[in-house]
């Protein structure tokens, strides 16, 4: 039986309410006209009575709800993965910078701070929308030098996870500068001073950062830098949460950029030093590569979901897996009494099983060899296709991975982070950046730069990547081409009244950002819960490959939904619960000026800061 013909979300309930009018219908119409006149100004007095008692529990709920809602009224809210740098956009924004100012400051921060993630060796993807425009993508994302080829990793596929060969040109300042000259009010050097001061000085090594240090493997490769080295070990022994950590080196790059721009990264001694890094561990990023390396302007992506509008990002990014999956779950009418059902939890796994499995069919669009792939992407996103997909959906059965129709048996990033910003004068800003794994290529340039490992990203005949991704043709390295990411940012607005709702929505953690930032989305958008609700609560995964469930078994068990688990179970779905989170997700939104934040528990938790 497909989902059309099988039983509603919709609980049915008899309608008491007819059936008490009936009752009184059958009484005594004598008594009822004697009873007439008091019945009515008893009426008056209950209708009274019933409104001053509403009135004082709205008004004490909106009490309560200052004092202990994850909101404040005022300018503008910032949500990052780390508190220091959420400060540090939020100070921009006071000083009377915008919300790319906030974003781009944080970012750099962020990179700063959590190198593990992100970094001026990184890249990613911008999404701006200002009050009554329909928004635009800045395209950041890293690119295959010139001189690789498709079957560059054939004789070792570890060499696209580490070392020089693994390092495509970074992107992420050239993006930065970019948004800052059509959306920033500050100067470029005020963006860039708080982080050139942290660089210095030193922080606090974080949980995160110390926890990724702990891992067996990173430990190995950080050895092999002594670049990293120095930094990460500058005693002999790894850092510890608490720690005080320096990158003298990029405190000095970040200056010299503060001073010349972007271009310092791109040309120069700086770009000398990138060069250098990647040869001296068998890389083939050049000089040209670097200065040849432009971001992209893009429109983009639109949907709508129950009467919001959902803009997103486009390929190269997962903004079309987003569209799609919302698109299949909008079928099902999910209200509030839907959540934490059984049921709810097998069609938001299906719907990510579908929603993957188109995306092994996607590449960058601007390759040759993807001539058809903006047409499959009409198909994917449209509400047509979500109709076809409903129906193949049931609530009591799973099926295996042909079932969905993937072009390869696909379906990935660690090191990533995520920034939404609500600004002062309306616009909002989610970006999202990341050197892919931890710690990128582990490879460190003498000016402090950890570089990414995004030709990792890239699929290579007969060779899985280090997510477990099996290769997909339209992915096929080409020489300056960007490689498919998992980084969905996006924004979403009221559609009747785009100015009353604002939402800045992303995430971190490879192939399941889509899937943690689509269950947020319906944690708000269709289950009205608060935004530390809807980013707290338990999550699962599903890439299509491997053909399991990954869920949060601690959040679960916290939750009291560890019923959920069995009923998957039941419905043949193989689970394997999660000893930690893969995902992190940050939010900030403006609700008739009512601002909020929250940054995810699942990394830390305290990276959200409003004015």
């Amino acid at each position: 039986m497909t989902l059309g013909s099988q039983e509603s979300l919709q609980d049915e309930t008899p309608d008491t309410e007819n059936l008490i009018i009936h009752e009184e219908n059958t009484g005594n119409t004598t008594n009822q006209k004697k009873k007439s006149k008091w019945n009515r100004l008893k009426g008056i007095r209950v209708i009274i009575v019933s409104c001053i008692v509403f009135a004082i529990a709205v008004t004490v709920a909106l009490i309560v709800d200052i004092y202990i809602g994850d909101h404040h009224t005022g300018h503008a809210a910032i949500a990052t993965d780390v508190q220091k740098c959420s400060d540090i956009g939020l100070e921009l924004m006071k000083k009377g910078g915008s919300a790319v100012d906030a974003a781009v400051g944080a970012l750099i921060c962020v990179g700063v701070m959590n190198p593990e993630s992100s970094g001026l060796g990184g890249g990613g993807f911008m999404l701006i929308a200002a009050p009554h425009h329909s928004g635009e993508v800045i395209d950041f994302r890293e690119v295959a030098p010139q001189s690789a080829t498709v079957d560059m990793f054939n004789k070792s596929a570890n060499m696209a996870q580490q070392g020089g060969l693994s390092v495509a040109v970074p992107g992420e300042l050239r993006g930065m500068e970019l948004a800052h000259k059509k959306y920033g009010k500050l100067k470029w050097s005020e963006l860039i001073e708080p982080s050139i001061k942290l660089a210095r000085d030193g922080y606090t090594l974080s949980n995160h950062t110390a926890k990724v240090l702990g891992i067996p493997h990173v430990q190995r490769k950080i050895k092999k830098s002594k670049q990293m080295m120095d930094m990460l070990m500058p005693n002999g022994e790894y850092l510890k949460e608490g720690d005080i950590i320096r990158n003298p080196k990029l405190a000095d790059t970040l200056a010299i950029i503060a001073k010349e721009g972007a271009k310092a990264l791109y040309e120069g001694k700086i770009a000398e030093s990138i060069v250098k890094a990647v040869k001296e561990r068998n890389g083939i990023l050049s000089l040209a590569d670097l200065k040849k390396y432009t971001a992209i302007l893009k429109p983009g992506l639109n949907s709508t979901y129950q009467g919001y509008q959902i803009l997103t990002v486009p390929l190269p990014a997962s903004g079309p897996v987003l569209i799609s999956a919302l698109n299949i779950l909008e079928r099902f009418n999910l209200t509030k009494k839907d959540q934490g059902k059984n049921t709810t939890y097998q069609y938001l796994i299906e719907a990510f099983k579908f929603a993957y499995a188109q995306r092994t069919h996607l590449g960058d669009p601007s390759d040759p060899h993807n001539a058809d792939v903006l047409k499959f992407v009409d198909k994917m996103t449209s509400k047509k296709n979500a109709e076809t997909i409903y129906r193949k959906i049931f609530a009591n059965k799973t099926f295996p991975p042909s079932y969905y129709s993937p072009a390869s048996d696909e379906v990935k990033d660690n090191g990533t982070v995520h920034v939404s910003v609500v600004g002062p004068d309306g616009e909002i800003v989610s970006v999202t950046s990341s050197v892919n794994g931890y710690f990128g290529s582990y490879v460190m340039t003498d000016t402090g730069i950890i570089l990414n490992n995004d030709m990792d990203d890239f699929s290579s005949p007969g060779i899985d990547n280090q997510f477990g991704i099996p290769p997909s043709k339209a992915n096929f390295i080409r020489p300056g081409k960007r490689p498919q990411s998992s980084t969905v940012p996006v924004i979403v607005r009221h559609k009747q009244d785009p100015c009353a709702f604002r939402l800045a929505v992303g995430g971190s953690g490879g192939s399941h950002i889509p899937s943690a930032v689509i269950q947020t989305l319906i944690n708000i958008l269709s289950f009205d819960d608060t935004l530390k609700d809807a980013v707290e609560r338990p999550r699962v995964h599903h890439q299509l490959i491997p053909n399991e469930v990954e869920a949060e078994g601690d959040k679960f068990k916290s939750w009291n939904q560890e019923g959920v688990l069995e009923y998957l179970k039941q419905v043949g779905h193989v689970v394997n619960t999660l000893d930690k989170s893969r995902s992190d997700v940050n939010v900030a939104q403006n609700y008739h000026n009512i601002l909020r934040a929250h940054s995810d528990s699942r990394r830390g938790g305290s990276g959200s800061a409003m004015y």
